[in-house]
């Protein structure tokens, strides 16, 4: 909206609120006889006018009445948040209990026992392999290092 629109607006606003200036008003009268843009924002602003005035008032209430249900509503939120988290933790032990995460579960995923050996490299009993980390098996070859390049 440019500076004349904004004028322009503000003008018929103060038309309709009876709040204009006598040359005002002999200005926005000659807006309305010539200008149908001007004649369209006057039908807007009319509108929107008898539309406030229409618009129903609210009852006014005590002060303890609407302190009361402020907090009333403040303990409902604390609750339903509080049964969110709750029911988000039931959740969590559910599925940790299904995936077996959770210890006392038969179910899912085992975890590995270190127990002293006789050879360091490998040892197979009947339930387990251990293999030594730091002394592999199979031996690893290194890589062929090739030496710098001489700068000419």
């Amino acid at each position: 909206m440019n500076g004349f629109e904004r004028d322009r607006f503000e003008m018929l606003s103060a038309y309709l609120d009876g709040e204009a200036t006598a040359q005002e008003r002999q200005q926005v009268q000659h807006w309305l006889d010539t200008d149908p843009e001007a004649q369209k924002l006057y039908r807007r602003l009319s509108q929107l006018r008898c539309g406030m005035k229409e618009m129903p008032i609210p009852r006014a209430q005590p002060t303890h009445q609407l302190t009361q249900g402020v907090f009333q509503r403040l303990r409902r939120r604390r609750w339903k948040q509080a049964a969110f988290v709750g029911s988000g933790a039931i959740a969590a032990v559910f599925v940790g209990m299904m995936s077996g995460i959770v210890p006392g579960s038969n179910s899912g995923w085992q975890y590995a026992e270190t127990q002293p050996q006789s050879s360091p490299e490998m040892a197979i009993t009947e339930d387990t392999l251990t293999i030594a980390i730091n002394r592999p098996v199979v031996a690893i070859p290194k890589a062929a290092i090739a030496p710098p390049e001489k700068l000419p």
